[in-house]
């Protein structure tokens, strides 16, 4: 049993955790975060979910929350796996994972529902590939907004206002896999009200934009666009288009530190086999690479 002291209130000073039967990961050296907490829930070994944090904090009631997050799930998780829930007069609020019947990593909510009742389902899926960041809007008049690595995803109407509910019963985890930089706000955060698959500006992409090493704010660049419309154009293998463009989307949102994904292996000289950003820096020009001659020059 561990006490966990990296949550945040706007309203509180003391905001912890104990966590039951998980721990907290250290992440070593080049990697976008420093611990994340980790949740021993793999449903092909475990008959029930026993890995969860309780969170220690002032209560609060509202009809509006904002949840932020980032998430890596591991493994198998059980069906309706809680990310957040909070309990109170027997009915469940909160952010679920593995939602539905095929086993495919849907988000899904409820807000002031019996224990019974499944979560509503979402359109959007989480894989187990890597890290993700998700905002989750729970406005009063019963929408709630979904945002994905700084863009606006989803929108579902709950088909009702939403009811004042008590945060004082408050759970962290239930699924299988890692969390970091929980965040929770008792209002709607801003995003700019900008148009689906948009990226958000305002709290929502500063919120996805700062560091999780540092805490500085970083705004996105969009180095796609600059290199498609560059006269010019560069002609690489396979690997080394994949690895630029894994690249440019850790780039694009001035991470500071690059998986192997965006690496490639030196071929020849003193550095032979070693692996390198694939930056595209032999490039005499800005110009977009290919691993084939766009059509137009064909």
């Amino acid at each position: 049993m561990n006490t966990i002291h990296k949550l945040y209130s706007e309203d509180t000073n003391k905001v912890d955790a104990v966590l039951y039967n998980g721990k907290l990961i250290s992440a070593g050296q080049n990697r976008g975060f420093k611990t994340a907490v980790e949740f021993n829930n793999d449903s092909d070994i475990n008959e029930t979910i026993q890995s969860f944090a309780d969170i220690n904090c002032d209560s609060f009631s509202t009809r509006e929350l904002s949840l932020s997050f980032w998430i890596h799930p591991k493994n198998k998780s059980f069906q309706n796996s809680p990310i957040f829930v909070n309990e109170d007069n027997d009915k469940l609020t909160g952010v679920f994972y593995n939602c539905g019947e095929d086993d495919e990593g849907h988000l899904g909510v409820c807000w002031n529902d019996d224990k019974n009742n499944q979560p509503t389902k979402f359109d959007v899926k989480i894989s187990n590939s890597g890290w993700v960041h998700f905002i989750i809007l729970f406005e009063k008049e019963g929408i709630v907004r979904v945002f994905g690595n700084g863009k606006y995803l989803f929108k579902h109407d709950m088909g009702r206002d939403l009811e004042k509910v008590k945060f004082s019963n408050m759970k962290l985890g239930g699924f299988s896999g890692w969390l970091d930089d929980f965040n929770v706000y008792h209002y709607p955060l801003k995003y700019g009200k900008v148009n689906l698959n948009q990226l958000a500006t305002q709290n929502v992409s500063y919120l996805f934009n700062t560091s999780r090493k540092n805490g500085n704010l970083s705004i996105p660049v969009d180095i796609d666009f600059e290199e498609k419309n560059e006269p010019f154009h560069y002609l690489q293998n396979n690997k080394f288009v994949e690895a630029h463009e894994n690249y440019n989307l850790q780039k694009q949102n001035n991470q500071n530190y690059f998986n192997e994904e965006s690496m490639y292996q030196i071929v020849g000289g003193e550095n032979d086999g070693k692996l390198t950003e694939a930056t595209g820096a032999f490039r005499t020009f800005l110009g977009k690479i290919y691993d084939e001659s766009p059509k137009e020059d064909k």
